[in-house]
């Protein structure tokens, strides 16, 4: 099974909804559009939230995984990459490969975790700026 973890963004809706509809940012969007038709399994990785399915029922909040801390990020990604494996192991699913499309802050904390559980991983955004970012996904359409 290939899995696509998409970072949450800053932009959201100001109510509960779900959360393929909480983040509008223009990177989150065009991230989702992309994953979609291409992943069999999509899951958004929230500073707050956690692992966050696209239906799952949330609601706005501000937080980023910056200024808090290396054993806190480090425990973020360790319970993100728990509850993935634990959500495949259920559906009875084997993990393959996991790409992520997240900034820096996500990704790399992820990567490493994810590297240790001996998970292939992939960055296809890594080292792009948002608006080359953005350019990756217009030209990959």
């Amino acid at each position: 099974m290939r899995v696509a973890l998409i970072g949450c963004g800053k932009s959201k809706a100001d109510h509960e909804c779900q959360a393929r509809d909480l983040y509008t940012g223009s990177l989150f969007r065009a991230s989702l559009a992309y994953c979609e038709p291409r992943f069999e399994w999509i899951r958004i990785v929230s500073a707050f939230h956690g692992l966050v399915r696209l239906d799952d029922l949330v609601f706005p909040y501000e937080r980023t995984l910056k200024g808090l801390g290396k054993a806190f990020v480090a425990g973020w990604a360790f319970r993100i990459v728990d509850r993935l494996k634990m959500q495949a192991f259920f559906a009875g699913l084997k993990i393959e490969s996991v790409s992520i499309f997240a900034g820096a802050d996500y990704a790399e904390p992820l990567r490493a975790e994810l590297r240790q559980r001996r998970i292939h991983t992939e960055l296809p955004l890594e080292g792009l700026t948002q608006g080359r970012r953005l350019q990756w996904f217009k030209e990959a359409a």
